[in-house]
């Protein structure tokens, strides 16, 4: 036996209310849910593949080039440090302001005992980090 019209409106309206109700719920549980996270804080340090040298001379200094990228959520004090051949070249500190990428830019070179193939290391120390962040990268020596 059909419903009369009036059951029809009914269960129309209860299956509507229903489904409002489930989307309220799912709206305040999704605000809720990216209210509570976290910003989450790192810094990145990376070279620029087209601007690393793939070979220097003997004697003539050479740049090495790369970049920190601070989202720590305030401003943090970089200490660095490039080797070569297990020599400190270079050491300096850095503060890179939050938010900003930096890019640092020293001039190296490898006297007359370098021969063939380098290792180039970059060094980047957090304060508040034990372990660096590393990069290297090869050169050969003519």
């Amino acid at each position: 036996m059909p419903k009369k019209e009036e059951e029809q409106k009914f269960d129309y309206f209860l299956f509507s209310g229903i489904i409002i109700v489930l989307i309220v719920v799912l709206a305040i549980l999704s605000v809720y849910s990216f209210l509570q996270q976290e910003p989450e804080y790192f810094s990145q340090v990376y070279f620029e593949p087209e601007k690393l040298l793939s070979e220097v001379e003997k004697g003539k200094e050479f740049p090495v080039i790369f970049f920190i990228d601070n989202r720590e959520g305030k401003d943090v004090a970089y200490t660095y440090k490039i080797t070569a051949e297990g020599e400190t070249k270079k050491e300096a500190e850095i503060t890179v302001a939050n938010g900003e990428v930096k890019k640092v830019a020293e001039l190296i070179y490898f006297d007359e005992r370098h021969e063939e193939k380098q290792k180039v290391l970059v060094e980047v120390v957090k304060p508040e980090k034990e372990k660096p962040y590393s990069l290297w990268f090869w050169v050969d020596v003519n």
